[in-house]
């Protein structure tokens, strides 16, 4: 009677042999497989698919290709996980330090109020708004839920990275903006639409319709 148990082992052993074994934190590769309501599967290569949150993948469709860093641990159901947090979070910090060193606006979005000044989003990363750099006039308490801002400090240390923003200069600009706009229109002799604002010692102060 042939061996058949040992012929199958060998099989298995030349199986074995050709697939890679993660390790935790170590970057994989795969192409999404099938996309379901809470976790999703990935093909990587190895006997059986991993499981990645469907949250992370959101936008994406199965067949896409994506990189995502090897977890260590398994969910419920027993499959391998992976994220794309870590993977994500790297390339919008390169982002933002591109932006301080280009001096590129960024957007952000208005997370809460903290210690002298606000703290604020930026895709998932969070930065600090100091009051003095919010531009913020009198009266106004809040900057809006999601605006510009120039990167005025980027340092890496330790877990969280240490991120100043600052939106006066982009609101200097804006003004700017408007007010070349205004005197683009104002020409000897045109007439122009405007309404009364404010009417000082001086005179009064009108805001014009562009």
């Amino acid at each position: 009677m042939e061996n058949y148990h040992s012929e199958f082992e060998k099989l298995l052993e030349e199986d074995s042999a050709n697939i890679h074994y993660y390790h935790k934190g170590e970057k994989v590769k795969g192409r999404i497989v099938k996309i379901q309501k809470d976790f999703s599967f990935v093909d990587i290569g190895q006997k059986t698919e991993v499981a990645i949150k469907s949250e992370e993948i959101e936008g994406l469709k199965e067949g896409d290709e994506i990189e995502a860093v090897y977890l260590g641990k398994k969910n419920k159901e027993g499959y391998d996980l992976i994220s794309r947090k870590p993977i994500l979070f790297e390339q919008n910090l390169k982002i933002i330090e591109d932006a301080l060193n280009k001096k590129e606006k960024i957007k952000v979005k208005l997370s809460k109020k903290a210690n002298k000044g606000f703290l604020v989003d930026i895709n998932g990363i969070k930065a600090y708004l100091p009051y003095s750099e919010s531009g913020l006039k009198r009266g106004e308490e809040f900057p809006p839920a999601e605006f510009d801002v120039y990167v005025i400090r980027f340092e890496k240390k330790g877990k969280y990275p240490n991120i100043v923003v600052s939106r006066k200069d982009v609101i200097k600009e804006e003004e700017e903006k408007k007010k070349n706009e205004i005197f683009s229109l104002l020409e000897e002799g045109k007439v122009v639409k405007g309404k009364v604002v404010k009417i000082t010692e001086r005179g009064a102060v009108p805001l014009w319709k562009t």
